[in-house]
């Protein structure tokens, strides 16, 4: 481990002392939904804030427990899913991976990122970004409530050629990929805060695998044999033409064929 890495430990050990990460304690029954997920669609095209009495209700499917979302987790239901961009550090705990939650969207923007949806504050002018994480606590606990925990979500396996704009921000699998680049571990990159690995798949696509060089397995060799991939669908440019990538959420999401 890097003098880096074990000052940013150590600042997050001390960091934490102070803070409360004890989950919140389900409450029973999620409220109606009034919008399905995939309903946001429409306001990312019109680049307008939700209006009043917007809310949706999903599963959580991925958060930043394992160290590769930064401060985002993906909320999915039967139609669609978003990634909601909020700024806590106890994010994981308040919202653990199988809760059932509620967000409630009045005055939040929604905006596309690599196929993704993404939800949050309306951007600064200045900041660059699609949208902004929700940043002040209180308002992110009256908005996101977990109402109870389902357990662990399951994957849809899907096929390279069925990764299309619909199915991106799903959770989903691909089988049968074998690693198609020089690096020999998950986070090993000499620039930039992650990587895209590619791999093949047995038809022949490319399919891309993203790690954080912060990711809690970035220091794990990659295997060399095939490997079932699972993760939240995105799609990117590689090399002139538009692909699918699987963000993993933690190292037991790569298992082998």
């Amino acid at each position: 481990m890097s003098f880096k890495h074990l000052y940013i430990l150590l600042l997050l050990a001390l960091w934490s002392c102070t803070h409360n990460f004890d989950p919140v304690e389900p409450l029973g029954e999620p409220p109606v939904a009034t919008l399905p997920i995939e309903e946001l669609a429409e306001w990312a095209e019109r680049g307008e804030v939700l209006p009043e009495g917007s809310r949706i209700v999903g599963r959580v499917v991925a958060n930043d427990l394992g160290g590769n979302f930064y401060r985002t987790m993906v909320v999915e239901d039967d139609s669609s899913a978003v990634e909601i961009h909020i700024g806590l550090y106890d994010m994981a705990a308040l919202y653990p991976v199988g809760a059932v939650v509620s967000v409630e969207a009045e005055g939040l923007m929604v905006a596309r990122e690599e196929g993704v949806m993404q939800l949050g504050y309306p951007p600064y002018k200045w900041s660059g970004r699609k949208v902004e994480p929700l940043a002040d606590r209180r308002d992110i606990m009256e908005r996101v409530v977990a109402w109870r925990v389902e357990g662990e979500p399951q994957p849809r396996s899907i096929l390279p050629n069925e990764a299309d704009l619909e199915m991106c921000g799903r959770l989903v699998c691909m089988d049968g990929l074998t690693h198609g680049g020089s690096a020999e571990q998950w986070g090993a990159t000499d620039y930039g805060s992650y990587v895209e690995h590619p791999f093949v798949a047995p038809t022949g696509e490319v399919v891309l695998v993203r790690c954080s060089r912060y990711a809690d397995f970035a220091e794990l060799r990659i295997p060399s044999y095939e490997l079932k991939v699972c993760g939240i669908l995105y799609r990117v440019n590689y090399k002139g033409a538009e692909v699918p990538l699987l963000k993993i959420r933690r190292i037991d999401d790569v298992q082998k064929h």
